[in-house]
Protein backbone atom coordinates (compact mmCIF):
# COMPACT_ATOMS: atom_id res chain seq x y z
CA UNK A 1 0.00 0.00 0.00
CA UNK A 2 1.13 3.96 -0.65
CA UNK A 3 1.49 6.03 2.05
CA UNK A 4 -1.74 8.03 0.80
CA UNK A 5 -3.63 4.45 1.65
CA UNK A 6 -2.10 4.39 4.61
CA UNK A 7 -3.63 8.11 5.60
CA UNK A 8 -6.47 7.28 4.81
CA UNK A 9 -6.76 4.24 6.89
CA UNK A 10 -6.05 6.52 9.70
CA UNK A 11 -8.87 9.25 8.85
CA UNK A 12 -11.12 6.24 8.47
CA UNK A 13 -10.13 4.59 12.07
CA UNK A 14 -8.63 7.76 13.63
CA UNK A 15 -5.61 8.75 15.28
CA UNK A 16 -5.94 6.83 19.19
CA UNK A 17 -4.55 3.67 17.70
CA UNK A 18 -1.37 2.98 19.69
CA UNK A 19 1.13 0.87 18.85
CA UNK A 20 0.50 -2.04 21.96
CA UNK A 21 0.37 -5.68 20.62
CA UNK A 22 -2.82 -7.27 20.25
CA UNK A 23 -4.40 -10.48 20.01
CA UNK A 24 -6.27 -12.13 17.22
CA UNK A 25 -8.29 -14.82 18.39
CA UNK A 26 -9.99 -18.04 15.79
CA UNK A 27 -13.17 -19.52 16.69
CA UNK A 28 -11.36 -22.33 18.35
CA UNK A 29 -10.17 -19.63 20.79
CA UNK A 30 -6.81 -19.68 19.52
CA UNK A 31 -4.71 -16.56 20.36
CA UNK A 32 -2.15 -14.99 17.73
CA UNK A 33 -0.11 -12.67 18.98
CA UNK A 34 0.09 -9.51 16.47
CA UNK A 35 3.31 -7.40 18.32
CA UNK A 36 1.73 -3.95 17.26
CA UNK A 37 -1.57 -2.62 16.32
CA UNK A 38 0.03 -0.38 13.86
CA UNK A 39 0.74 -3.81 12.12
CA UNK A 40 -2.81 -4.45 11.02
CA UNK A 41 -2.59 -1.60 8.30
CA UNK A 42 -1.86 -4.12 5.29
CA UNK A 43 -5.93 -5.51 5.93
CA UNK A 44 -8.10 -2.86 5.49
CA UNK A 45 -10.84 -5.33 7.28
CA UNK A 46 -8.64 -6.09 10.56
CA UNK A 47 -7.31 -2.25 11.07
CA UNK A 48 -11.10 -0.87 10.67
CA UNK A 49 -12.46 -3.88 13.28
CA UNK A 50 -10.52 -1.37 15.54
CA UNK A 51 -13.14 1.62 14.72
CA UNK A 52 -14.70 1.53 17.35
CA UNK A 53 -12.35 0.64 20.39
CA UNK A 54 -9.20 1.46 19.53
CA UNK A 55 -8.11 0.54 22.61
CA UNK A 56 -8.94 -3.02 21.98
CA UNK A 57 -7.21 -6.05 23.14
CA UNK A 58 -8.48 -8.63 20.91
CA UNK A 59 -10.15 -9.17 17.35
CA UNK A 60 -12.00 -12.22 17.55
CA UNK A 61 -12.42 -13.90 14.40
CA UNK A 62 -14.37 -16.59 12.66
CA UNK A 63 -11.44 -18.18 11.00
CA UNK A 64 -9.23 -21.46 11.44
CA UNK A 65 -6.27 -21.66 13.66
CA UNK A 66 -3.66 -22.66 10.20
CA UNK A 67 -4.91 -19.93 8.03
CA UNK A 68 -4.85 -17.01 10.73
CA UNK A 69 -1.17 -18.10 12.11
CA UNK A 70 -0.16 -17.61 8.37
CA UNK A 71 -1.92 -14.29 8.29
CA UNK A 72 -0.82 -12.91 11.78
CA UNK A 73 2.98 -14.35 10.56
CA UNK A 74 2.73 -12.18 6.99
CA UNK A 75 1.82 -9.31 9.06
CA UNK A 76 4.48 -9.27 11.88
CA UNK A 77 7.02 -9.78 8.77
CA UNK A 78 5.36 -6.88 7.09
CA UNK A 79 5.54 -4.46 10.32
CA UNK A 80 2.79 -2.22 9.28
CA UNK A 81 3.65 -1.52 5.51
CA UNK A 82 2.47 -4.46 2.76
CA UNK A 83 4.78 -5.63 0.20
CA UNK A 84 5.04 -4.34 -2.94
CA UNK A 85 2.84 -6.37 -6.19
CA UNK A 86 4.38 -9.28 -7.22
CA UNK A 87 5.56 -8.11 -11.20
CA UNK A 88 4.08 -9.88 -13.88
CA UNK A 89 4.39 -12.07 -16.17
CA UNK A 90 6.71 -14.29 -13.75
CA UNK A 91 10.45 -14.61 -14.69
CA UNK A 92 10.97 -17.93 -13.17
CA UNK A 93 9.43 -21.18 -11.73
CA UNK A 94 11.45 -20.05 -8.27
CA UNK A 95 9.51 -17.76 -6.13
CA UNK A 96 12.83 -16.49 -4.79
CA UNK A 97 13.69 -15.18 -8.41
CA UNK A 98 10.56 -13.61 -9.02
CA UNK A 99 10.68 -11.44 -6.11
CA UNK A 100 14.42 -10.84 -6.31
CA UNK A 101 13.36 -9.01 -9.77
CA UNK A 102 10.63 -6.86 -7.92
CA UNK A 103 11.36 -4.04 -5.44
CA UNK A 104 11.65 -6.50 -2.55
CA UNK A 105 15.58 -6.32 -2.60
CA UNK A 106 15.21 -1.93 -2.86
CA UNK A 107 12.65 -1.68 -0.29
CA UNK A 108 13.31 -2.06 3.81
CA UNK A 109 11.80 -4.40 5.26
CA UNK A 110 11.06 -6.55 2.18
CA UNK A 111 13.42 -9.23 2.46
CA UNK A 112 12.26 -11.27 -0.57
CA UNK A 113 13.82 -14.65 0.05
CA UNK A 114 12.13 -13.61 3.87
CA UNK A 115 8.74 -14.11 1.69
CA UNK A 116 9.67 -16.05 -0.78
CA UNK A 117 10.68 -18.97 1.82
CA UNK A 118 7.28 -18.18 3.60
CA UNK A 119 5.13 -18.81 0.97
CA UNK A 120 7.01 -21.60 -0.81
CA UNK A 121 6.95 -23.39 2.86
CA UNK A 122 2.89 -22.87 2.61
CA UNK A 123 2.33 -24.18 -0.81
CA UNK A 124 4.38 -26.69 -1.29
CA UNK A 125 3.20 -28.76 2.16
CA UNK A 126 -0.45 -28.55 0.87
CA UNK A 127 -2.35 -26.67 -2.38
CA UNK A 128 -5.50 -26.66 -1.11
CA UNK A 129 -4.06 -24.48 2.04
CA UNK A 130 -2.68 -22.05 -0.63
CA UNK A 131 -5.77 -21.49 -1.92
CA UNK A 132 -7.63 -21.12 1.23
CA UNK A 133 -4.94 -18.78 2.30
CA UNK A 134 -5.55 -16.90 -1.28
CA UNK A 135 -9.41 -16.76 -0.74
CA UNK A 136 -8.81 -15.29 2.85
CA UNK A 137 -6.28 -12.82 2.05
CA UNK A 138 -8.81 -11.34 -0.23
CA UNK A 139 -11.53 -11.39 2.09
CA UNK A 140 -9.48 -9.74 4.62
CA UNK A 141 -8.32 -7.30 2.53
CA UNK A 142 -4.98 -7.85 2.52
CA UNK A 143 -3.42 -6.77 -1.36
CA UNK A 144 0.33 -7.95 -1.06
CA UNK A 145 -0.48 -11.91 0.50
CA UNK A 146 -3.54 -12.19 -2.15
CA UNK A 147 -0.69 -11.33 -4.98
CA UNK A 148 1.85 -13.23 -3.16
CA UNK A 149 -0.13 -16.51 -2.99
CA UNK A 150 -1.42 -16.39 -6.77
CA UNK A 151 2.06 -15.99 -7.56
CA UNK A 152 3.28 -19.03 -5.95
CA UNK A 153 0.28 -20.44 -7.90
CA UNK A 154 1.59 -19.64 -10.99
CA UNK A 155 5.12 -21.03 -10.33
CA UNK A 156 3.21 -24.18 -10.66
CA UNK A 157 1.92 -23.97 -14.15
CA UNK A 158 4.41 -21.90 -15.66
CA UNK A 159 6.02 -23.02 -19.23
CA UNK A 160 3.04 -26.14 -19.36
CA UNK A 161 0.68 -27.05 -21.78
CA UNK A 162 -3.02 -25.96 -21.21
CA UNK A 163 -3.17 -29.81 -21.02
CA UNK A 164 -1.56 -30.33 -17.81
CA UNK A 165 -2.65 -27.25 -16.08
CA UNK A 166 -5.22 -29.18 -14.41
CA UNK A 167 -3.47 -32.08 -13.17
CA UNK A 168 -0.71 -29.28 -11.94
CA UNK A 169 -2.76 -27.39 -10.08
CA UNK A 170 -4.80 -30.40 -8.14
CA UNK A 171 -3.80 -30.66 -4.60
CA UNK A 172 -2.46 -34.00 -3.49
CA UNK A 173 -4.41 -37.18 -3.85
CA UNK A 174 -7.95 -35.16 -5.00
CA UNK A 175 -10.16 -35.52 -8.21
CA UNK A 176 -11.58 -32.37 -8.54
CA UNK A 177 -11.33 -29.11 -7.07
CA UNK A 178 -13.06 -28.80 -3.97
CA UNK A 179 -13.68 -25.17 -2.00
CA UNK A 180 -12.49 -25.64 1.49
CA UNK A 181 -13.49 -21.92 2.82
CA UNK A 182 -16.37 -20.17 3.34
CA UNK A 183 -17.20 -17.08 4.79
CA UNK A 184 -19.13 -14.28 6.39
CA UNK A 185 -22.66 -13.58 4.60
CA UNK A 186 -22.39 -9.84 3.18
CA UNK A 187 -24.43 -7.19 4.88
CA UNK A 188 -23.69 -9.25 8.06
CA UNK A 189 -21.15 -6.63 9.63
CA UNK A 190 -17.61 -6.89 10.78
CA UNK A 191 -17.49 -5.43 14.35
CA UNK A 192 -18.91 -5.65 17.22
CA UNK A 193 -16.77 -4.07 20.73
CA UNK A 194 -17.45 -5.72 24.00
CA UNK A 195 -15.00 -5.33 26.75
CA UNK A 196 -12.02 -4.30 25.31
CA UNK A 197 -12.43 -6.90 22.54
CA UNK A 198 -13.66 -6.40 19.27
CA UNK A 199 -15.63 -9.56 17.65
CA UNK A 200 -15.36 -9.42 14.34
CA UNK A 201 -17.68 -11.78 11.94
CA UNK A 202 -16.48 -10.80 8.31
CA UNK A 203 -13.56 -12.90 8.53
CA UNK A 204 -12.70 -16.32 6.96
CA UNK A 205 -14.37 -20.04 8.29
CA UNK A 206 -13.46 -23.52 6.86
Amino acid sequence: MSTEEYKSLDEVVGSGIDSSPIDLVTKSGTKFVLANKQWLKPSLVLFSALEGDPTASEIELDARDDLMRFVVTYLNMCQGQDIPEVPKPLSSKVMAEVLVKSPFNNTEPFEHKKFATYIDEIGDADKQQLYDLVMCANFLNIKGLLHLGLAKVCTWIKGYPIGDLKHRLLPAGAKDFKPHFSMAAPGGGHSLVANNRVESTAAASG
